[in-house]
């Protein structure tokens, strides 16, 4: 296992609540070429911390990355709905950027 890898799990073990620690993990996962294990821990990070919006729109680009098309709309779809919820405009045009990448379609 990777020395960052190894780092980050330690500090996860430290302070499992913290959403940024799992959020860079599972960055740092895909990194490392794990991309199902990325995915998995991206997923795992919207179920604990559903309005973490960083995590949707990685894992929505991970999923499609992996062929995962319609599970990767879904999860761009909910995130446009936390999004807004938050009045986050950043993420919401990042997030409708990628859903048009993806469909063709602006929302």
């Amino acid at each position: 296992m990777k020395t960052r890898l190894l780092e980050l799990m330690l500090l996860m073990e430290e302070d499992p609540s913290d959403p940024f620690l799992q959020y860079v993990y599972a960055l740092e996962l895909e990194k490392s070429g794990q991309l199902q294990e990325s995915i998995a821990a991206m997923q795992q990070l919207m179920l604990k911390h559903p309005d973490y919006l960083a995590a949707y729109y990685q894992a929505g680009r991970l999923l499609d990355l992996k062929g995962e098309r319609d599970a990767a709309v879904s999860v761009v779809r909910t995130g446009l709905v936390v999004a807004k919820h938050q009045n986050n405009r950043h993420t919401l045009s990042e997030l409708k950027f990628l859903l048009e990448e993806m469909t063709g379609e602006d929302e």
